[in-house]
This record gives C-alpha cells, structure tokens and sequence, in this order.
C-alpha cells in the first residue's frame, strides 16, 4: 500500500553519538522533518538533555557502540518502544589521535578508534538489518569522521575503506530481490 496522508508511517531514526556536534544536528533535522528520533549517546543525562531541546519526537537511549550488549538493550528499547525502526545513522566517533603526534598515538588509543569508528557501525547494522529487511523498509547512513591519523594513513583512511566496504555489502544484503 503506498504511503498516503492518512496512513502514513512516523518514521523512526536512531543516531548514535548524537548527543552534540554532527549527530545532535543530524537528529535536529530528522525530527525538523517530522520523524521520531532516537538520541543514541554513551551519556544517557547529555543525550536526554539533547532529547529534551529537541522536543516531543526525540529521547534518549544509553548507547556504547563499542559494546555489543549495550548495542543490543538499545535495539531491544527501541522496538519495545516504538515497534520499528527505519534510519539508523552512524555517527558515534572517536578520535583519540586528533591533535596529538602520529608517533604518540599508542595501540589502545588505536584500538579504541577501530572499536567506535568502525567495529562499532557494523555492530549496529549487523542489530537492525534483519528488522529492516522484516519491515520492506529501512536506511543506513554512515557518517564520515575524518582524524589526523586516518589522514595520515595513506590518505583515505583505513576506517573509511572498510565502512566503505561494510556500507556496499549491507546495501547489497538489503536491496529487494
């Protein structure tokens, strides 16, 4: 049944990392545009606190997506709440190379941009396909961050490549048959 007026589905969008910056903008314009959005944030109290200037189409949800539990409970959340979702934009980002020397940066801090900027997006499309794919309808956007580090290695970033590479096979498992 096409989408008409009067039995139009509120759309509902989840962004991670969106409790400031480029997610809290990128959950400004969804909610601008009369979706339901998720406030997706590490800190529940600042992701509320977003929630709350947003206004009534907008909450919060505790969200780690370094953590697969804590990426689970939020998609558990959601769909208790709402029954569906249908954006979910990775946005969360973490950037402990930025304005530091390349030769500083240690395998921890390392490790930690590989979990947030790039284990992480995948996490969460691996938590939200299957219900998309249930519900014939869903989107994924992949927000670019980019650091000094990822500069620095061989100027397109080995996290860009691979969420690249993770945004082309999701897209595939995605598309109607």
């Amino acid at each position: 049944v096409p989408l008409t007026v009067s039995n139009e589905i509120r759309r509902v969008a989840l962004v991670t990392g969106a409790n400031r910056g480029l997610g809290e903008a990128i959950a400004r314009g969804l909610v601008a545009r009369g979706m339901e959005v998720v406030i997706g944030s590490r800190l529940l109290a600042a992701g509320e606190a977003t929630a709350a200037a947003l206004g009534k189409r907008a909450w919060a949800v505790s969200l780690d997506v370094t953590s697969a539990a804590s990426v689970a409970a939020a998609i558990d959340l959601i769909g208790q709440r709402t029954g569906r979702l249908d954006v979910l934009v990775n946005n969360a980002a973490a950037h402990p190379d930025f304005g530091v020397a390349p030769s500083t940066v240690g395998d921890a801090d390392l490790q930690t941009a590989l979990d947030t900027n790039l284990i992480g997006p995948w996490r969460m499309c691996r938590a939200v396909i299957e219900p998309m794919r249930q519900q014939h309808y869903g989107r994924i956007v992949n927000a670019k961050h980019h650091t000094r580090l990822t500069a620095l290695l061989d100027r397109g970033g080995y996290e860009e490549v691979a969420l690249g590479g993770e945004a082309d096979v999701a897209a595939r498992y995605l598309a109607p048959p």
